[in-house]
This record gives C-alpha cells, structure tokens and sequence, in this order.
C-alpha cells in the first residue's frame, strides 16, 4: 500500500500508510487509548479479528501516521451514500493522536490526507462526530474550516435496542 510523506511544524517527516489486516492489533490498540481519552473505555467492543475482517473486505479502512519510525496516529474511516448530496461521503470514525505529536501538525497531516483522498476518489464532504467536551478538538476542527451542525443531534441504537424494537 502507497505511504504519503508530509512534514510535521518541528521539520520532521510524517509517513501515512494505510494498514492492512495484519496491522489489526494495533488498530484495536489506538481504538483502546481513544476510548481512554475519551472516557469510553468500556465502549471499546471490537477484536483484532474482526478489525481484520473489516480491513480485508474494505468495509472500513484504517490509516496509520509514523513518526520517528514509529506509529503514533491512527484513524478509521468508511464510505457511506448520501441521499442528500447524491455522493459518497468519507465517514472518519475514529481519530487519535498520541500526545507526544499533538500541536505538531500530525492531526492536520492526517486531516489532509484524507481530504486528498476524498477529491481522489470523488467524495462529495466528510464528516464525522465530536463530543461537546472535546473543546480542542471542536477548535481544532473549525480551524480546519469544518462546520458544526449545531441542529443535529446523533442518535444511535446499541445491540440490545435494535432486538428490542425489531421484537415489537
């Protein structure tokens, strides 16, 4: 798979890969230290196995940044349709930084990348969510130029749910 190299603001190289079914653990790992920093620890459910299945079939996709030979960011992404634009849509599910590159430009390397890859592919927007906490990621973001949708609320139905109202 291609790496993509950029420079980090202290003028050191950034690589980007895509990972492959045998970087699964590790993918699982950064899902782990999201989870920490966002205190849904326990909201963590996915296997290696089956980051590997979803990294084979292309469901989802994962990118990896090294620094320093080392990975050190990580994130998750998917396609989805929307009906309202008539385009696919790059879905970015999950983003971390460690916190030794964070404010060096790693994120917004990451960022990049996947808005390349979007015009690439001829992806209509990104999107993504962000909890109301996270106030420097939200600054962060808007720098970026992303727009809030401050009408719009997630709503989600977790496994139990879905059986109890696919019962009624």
């Amino acid at each position: 798979m291609p790496t993509r190299e950029y420079m980090t603001s202290d003028e050191q190289a950034i690589h980007i890969r895509f990972a492959t079914k045998a970087d699964a653990p590790i993918a699982v790992e950064y899902m782990h230290k999201l989870g920490e920093f966002q205190k849904m620890r326990d909201s963590i459910l996915i296997a290696p196995e089956q980051m590997a299945h979803i990294i084979e079939k292309g469901d989802g996709e994962v990118i990896f940044a090294e620094y320093k030979g080392e990975i050190k960011a990580f994130g998750f992404f998917c396609k989805h349709v929307s009906a309202f634009i008539g385009q696919y849509v790059l879905y970015i599910d999950a983003l971390y930084v460690d916190e030794e590159l964070r404010g060096k430009g790693a994120g917004k390397i990451m960022m990049q990348f996947l808005a390349k890859l979007c015009m690439e592919r001829k992806y209509g927007r990104m999107e993504w969510a962000c909890l109301d906490w996270n106030t420097s990621a939200w600054d962060f973001y808007v720098n970026l130029g992303a727009k809030p949708i401050e009408t719009l609320t997630l709503l989600r139905l977790d496994q139990t749910s879905i059986e109890n109202l696919a019962r009624a």
